[in-house]
């Protein structure tokens, strides 16, 4: 039988019914509880069991009959409310009901912790998008009394006195004056990290503004609102940052980059690589975590491209070039091959500006330094590397003649060189190359162009029909079609709006005779070399075939292949 406690994990999606299953079929076998099994496992931690028995325990709240005191409503701050989507319920026996859109949101409830006071403690209780919308419009009279007590402002403290507690509430024992610039830096940042990893964000955005910071994680390729800092305190968080970064506080460039490794509630180390750039209101940060390096068979999910990279990279001679726009997952990619080509019997290097993942053996990675006019120390670091002879080599990014020309160089000397380069598609992939003087196509051994779609969430998807438009697009008749899925936009507590994680999808085009005699002439053959991609004789697979064959599946929707 599964307890309260198993179900209540199920429930905040700590587990997936997969993790049930697994703990269930070994509890047969050894006899342990299923808490034990998922602890050993690593499924769980013990921090996020204390914190799903925190949710739900006041079951019995309706939130159409509830009533609630003005006093409790002044306990908290009207921007808090609206903007973290929480909303106080009841303060009975110095026990705070909050009602959380998100229960797991641990800034907005440690927020809350600050507002509240130490003595006071805390229960948090689940309420849909709708009914926290329904609480807003419904005592908006009284919570835009007191908007002047919003968090983001520099000048003023919400306090709340015990006149200000009705009769019917026991009142708080002192006022409390605490603001969120209170908190110290390091909790903040551990707070930000530790939620963006809870949420498998692939990106964090501090974006500072006239009166505050709006910080951001990119989710499923969407970006979301998570918190607000006050902008005195934003001066401290940059140095803070910085320093974890081992930048210097005092430089005053108008962009930087680094990074730095953080210690996850779970024991896990991920390397955050961080960019910032100077605006007119502060310096703009970028944070991307370093999460586990996918296996190659699972990015690239279908054998057929999987089978062909292996072919290719086999070999450990020549270039294979990765493209794509910005944050489209080609480090991602590299770094997958790089580690399936992980052994023994080969020496591994990398030339990477910054490092966004740390291999813990088998590679050796080296940073780009820059001299003192800030100019990359290239050419000398690319043939210090080749002097070391590595079987494999991966140049982050080619950027312009000077990385185009030593790349080539050294992938025609004899080893497999994997880099990447930002374009849209191939064909502007060629043109961009030739701009920069690439001087032999021959070196390429295949070219790999991939775009990021978000996946349909496997819990809430549904059931839908193409018309004959879309059928057409396909190129599919009506009985050659099975069902296809679409988004639940109301979605459900495991997803964001329907969707859940992302997906590559993947074109790779192979560098046969015609293709490398077309670009290596003088002028470039544009028309041609389009329609030789066009036919899809230089492809394994084609976006479209690819993002088809995942629609079929019910991997993605229409919707998200018509992206391409």
């Amino acid at each position: 039988m599964i307890d309260r406690t198993v179900r209540r994990l199920l429930e905040t999606g700590d587990i997936s019914p997969e993790h049930l299953q697994y703990a269930l079929e070994e509890q047969h076998i050894t006899n342990e509880s299923i808490i034990k099994i998922l602890l050993k496992k690593g499924y769980i931690t013990e921090a996020r069991i204390k914190d799903a028995l925190e949710i739900y325990e006041e079951e019995d709240i309706d939130i159409n009959l509830i009533q609630i005191s003005p006093g409790v409503l002044r306990m908290l701050p009207f921007h808090l409310i609206k903007n973290n989507k929480i909303f106080p319920l009841k303060f009975e026996n110095n026990t705070f009901v909050l009602g959380m859109v998100d229960p797991k949101d641990l800034i907005s409830k440690d927020t809350v912790n600050i507002f509240l006071g130490k003595n006071i403690s805390m229960q948090r209780f689940k309420i849909s998008e709708r009914e926290h919308e329904l609480l807003v419009n419904k005592y908006n009279h009284i919570i835009s009394d007191h908007k002047d007590n919003e968090v983001i402002h520099e000048n003023h403290h919400t306090e709340v006195t015990s006149q200000q507690i009705s009769q019917e509430t026991k009142p708080v024992e002192s006022s409390i004056s605490t603001n969120m610039d209170k908190i110290p830096i390091e909790k903040i940042v551990n707070k930000i990290l530790e939620n963006a990893l809870n949420k498998k964000a692939v990106q964090i955005s501090a974006e500072p503004s006239y009166d505050f910071v709006r910080i951001r994680f990119k989710i499923d390729d969407t970006f979301y609102e998570e918190a607000r800092l006050p902008k005195k305190m934003y001066q401290n968080f940059i140095g803070y940052m910085k320093e974890l970064a081992h930048l210097k506080v005092e430089d005053n460039k108008n962009h930087y980059s680094g990074h730095f490794k953080f210690l996850s509630s779970d024991q896990k180390e991920i390397n955050f690589v961080m960019n910032g750039i100077k605006t007119v209101h502060g310096d703009k940060l970028i944070l991307r975590p370093g999460y586990p390096i996918p296996d190659l068979k699972k990015l690239f999910y279908y054998p057929e491209i999987y089978e062909y990279i292996n072919k290719v990279t086999e070999k450990n001679r020549g270039l294979v070039l990765v493209i794509g726009n910005a944050g489209s997952g080609k480090s991602t990619t590299l770094y997958s091959i790089l580690q399936h080509k992980i052994s023994t019997k080969y020496q591994l290097m990398t030339i990477e500006d910054p490092v966004r993942y740390i291999f813990d053996n088998y590679i050796s990675q080296v940073e780009v330094k820059r001299d003192e006019n800030g100019k990359d120390l290239v050419r000398d670091l690319v043939y210090e590397v080749s002097r070391h002879n590595p079987d494999v080599l991966m140049v982050q990014e080619i950027r312009d003649e000077t990385w185009a020309s030593l790349i080539e160089e050294v992938a025609l000397s004899g080893m497999l060189v994997l880099t990447s380069m930002r374009a849209y598609n191939v064909l502007s992939a060629f043109k961009r190359l030739k701009a920069i003087n690439f001087p032999n196509f021959a070196s390429i051994q295949c070219i790999i162009n991939q775009k990021l779609l978000k996946k349909l969430c496997p819990y809430c998807k549904i059931k839908s029909v193409l018309s004959e438009d879309e059928l057409k697009f396909l190129g599919y008749k009506i009985e050659q079609i099975p069902a296809v899925y679409k988004a639940d936009p109301n979605g459900c507590q495991k997803c964001y709006g329907g969707y859940h994680d992302i997906i590559g999808i993947f074109e790779v085009v192979k560098m046969t005779r015609e293709m490398i005699s077309l670009l290596n002439k003088g002028d470039h053959q544009g028309e041609e070399i389009g329609k030789l991609l066009g036919s899809g004789s230089a492809s394994i697979m084609t976006f479209k075939e690819y993002a088809g064959k995942l629609l079929m599946d019910g991997v993605i929707s229409f919707e998200e292949l018509n992206k391409i």
